[in-house]
C-alpha cells in the first residue's frame, strides 16, 4: 500500500490540484439554478392601528400576530446563498388589513374577511415556486369598554392565623377594554390572595387581576386598566390617625394664608405595634407657598414610614386646599396702660415716662381677624440700657396673636428719662405737744411776769 502511494507521487498530487481547480472554475462560472426551501417565515402585519383607531379589534390577533409561512424559492445557487444570509432585507411576507378599515363602522358588528399573504423578493434571478398558506381568514370585531367590580378569593394553608382576616383591595373596579363578544363572556374578575405570602413584615402586594369566564377559564386577550390591584392583609394593630400637611415657602408680599382643608383629614394605618404606637399622624409631601396669591388646591402623597400600610381604599395622596387671601391693614392706636410693658436697663436713680400714651401698631389679616384682634393680648418691651436724662424714641419689640401679622416695618416709642426725686423727709412734733409747749412757755412768762412786779413794790 506504502509503495502504491509512493510511486508517481509528484504526478497524483498535481492530478488532485488540478481537479480542485476545475471544480472551483465550474461552480463560480456556471452558477447552476438550484431549488430553496424557507420554512417558518414571519408574516408582517400593516393596518392593525387603523382597525384599532375605528374602535374594533382583531378577534383572532394572536392568530394573525403568529402566523408564519413555508416559502419554495429557485434561483442560482450564488443569489439563494445571498438571500439565505440576508433574509431580513432581501425577502418579505406581509397581510395588509388596513383597506378594511374604511368598510368598518358602528353597525358593522363582527364580519370576516379573507386577506391575501404577499411575499416580495428584494434580490434578482430568484424566484418564487410556491408558499403557504396564501390567505387568513380575520375577524374583525367592534371594541367596547365595561367595568367590572374586583372580587377576590383566599387561599394557604387552613391553619394559617391570617384565613379569616378581610383583605383591603385599595382599587375596587376595573375597566377593561376588548372584543364585545370576550366581555360578554366574562363571569367575573378576581385577584387570588394567598395568606401564605403575607406576614407582619409583608403586609402588601400587587397582585394580578384575573378575567375568568362562567367555567372558570381566563378570559385572555384583554386590556385592564389597571393591570394589577394593590392588596393589604390587616395582620398587626390598627390604629386612626391624622393627616398632617407640610407647610412651606413663603407667599408674595401682601397675601396671607388663611386656612389648609386637608380632605381625607385622617387615615386608618396598620403595622407591628411598636412600631404604629410611635406615629402621631401621617405627614404629606411638603407644600411651598412660594407664588400664590389665591386658593390652590393640590394633591399630595402620603409619608408612609416603613412597615406601614393604610387600610383606607383611597389612592396614595389627600387632596389639599390653601386659602390664600389678600391682607387687609388697620392702625390700632393701644393705650399704654393696656399693653403688657417690660422695661429692662433702667439705671439706678432714673425715672421715665411716655411722652405719647399711645402705641400705634398697623396690623395684617382678614377683615374678620382685624375686627377680632384684642388689643389686650399686645406684649411689647423697650430696653432703656445705658441712656442719659433725655428725651428718645426708642425700637419696641412687639408680640401679638398669630392670627394677624405687624406690617410696620419699625415701632418706636417716645419716652423721657429724668433724674430720681429726692424728697426729704423733716420729723414734725406732735400738734398736741406743740400746744402743751406753747402753753408751758406762756405760763413761765406770766410767772415771770408777776415776780418782776412784787420786787417793784417792795421797792
Amino acid at each position: 500500500m506504502n509503495k502504491f502511494l509512493a510511486h508517481n507521487l509528484h504526478l497524483k498530487i498535481y492530478s488532485l490540484v488540478l481537479a480542485i481547480m476545475l471544480w472551483l472554475f465550474v461552480i463560480n462560472t456556471q452558477n447552476p439554478i438550484q431549488s430553496q426551501d424557507i420554512k417558518n417565515l414571519e408574516v408582517d402585519v400593516v393596518g392593525l392601528a387603523l382597525i384599532q383607531d375605528k374602535g374594533f379589534v382583531v378577534q383572532n390577533e394572536d392568530e394573525l400576530m403568529n402566523l408564519t409561512i413555508n416559502v419554495d424559492l429557485q434561483g442560482q445557487r450564488l443569489e439563494l446563498e445571498q438571500l439565505l444570509s440576508n433574509q431580513d432585507s432581501l425577502i418579505q411576507a406581509e397581510v395588509n388589513i388596513s383597506r378594511y378599515a374604511t368598510e368598518l363602522n358602528p353597525n358593522t358588528g363582527t364580519s370576516e374577511r379573507s386577506v391575501p399573504i404577499t411575499v416580495n423578493l428584494m434580490i434578482d434571478n430568484v424566484v418564487i415556486d410556491d408558499y403557504n398558506p396564501k390567505l387568513i381568514y380575520v375577524t374583525f370585531e367592534s371594541e367596547d369598554i365595561r367595568t367590572f367590580q374586583i372580587e377576590y378569593e383566599i387561599e394557604g394553608k387552613e391553619d394559617s392565623q391570617y384565613m379569616t382576616l378581610d383583605p383591603i383591595i385599595k382599587v375596587t373596579d376595573v375597566e377593561i377594554t376588548g372584543p364585545e363578544s370576550k366581555l360578554a363572556s366574562i363571569e367575573k374578575v378576581m385577584v387570588n390572595i394567598n395568606v401564605d405570602e403575607f406576614s407582619e413584615d409583608t403586609l402588601t402586594y400587587k397582585l394580578p387581576i384575573i378575567a375568568y369566564d362562567i367555567d372558570g377559564n381566563e378570559v385572555t386577550e384583554l386590556v385592564k386598566n389597571p393591570q394589577t390591584a394593590e392588596v393589604i392583609l390587616p395582620i398587626g394593630k390598627k390604629v386612626t390617625v391624622p393627616i398632617e400637611a407640610q407647610i412651606g415657602g413663603s407667599l408674595p408680599s401682601g397675601y396671607i394664608h388663611t386656612n389648609t382643608i386637608i380632605t381625607p383629614s385622617e387615615i386608618t394605618i396598620v403595622g407591628k405595634e411598636e412600631v404604629v404606637d410611635e406615629i402621631a399622624s401621617i405627614k404629606l409631601n411638603p407644600i411651598y407657598l412660594t407664588n400664590l396669591i389665591e386658593n390652590t388646591t393640590k394633591q399630595v402623597e402620603f409619608i408612609m414610614p416603613d412597615g406601614i400600610e393604610y387600610m383606607d381604599k383611597i389612592d396614595n395622596n389627600a387632596v389639599v386646599t390653601m386659602e390664600i387671601q389678600k391682607i387687609s391693614t388697620y392702625e390700632f392706636n393701644i393705650d399704654i396702660d393696656n399693653v403688657n410693658l417690660t422695661i429692662t436697663g433702667l439705671s439706678d436713680h432714673l425715672e421715665y415716662e411716655f411722652i405719647s400714651n399711645y402705641l400705634i401698631l398697623t396690623l395684617g389679616g382678614t377683615a374678620e381677624e382685624l375686627l377680632g384682634f384684642d388689643k389686650t393680648s399686645v406684649a411689647a418691651s423697650i430696653s432703656l440700657r445705658d441712656l442719659e436724662p433725655g428725651e428718645y424714641t426708642l425700637p419696641v419689640e412687639v408680640s401679638i396673636d398669630d392670627t394677624v401679622q405687624i406690617v410696620d416695618e419699625f415701632i418706636t416709642l417716645d419716652i423721657s428719662i429724668f433724674a430720681e426725686e429726692i424728697i426729704v423727709e423733716l420729723e414734725l412734733p406732735d400738734p398736741e405737744t406743740i400746744e402743751a409747749t406753747i402753753e408751758e412757755q406762756s405760763e413761765e412768762g406770766d410767772m415771770e411776769e408777776v415776780e418782776d412786779v412784787s420786787e417793784i413794790d417792795q421797792q
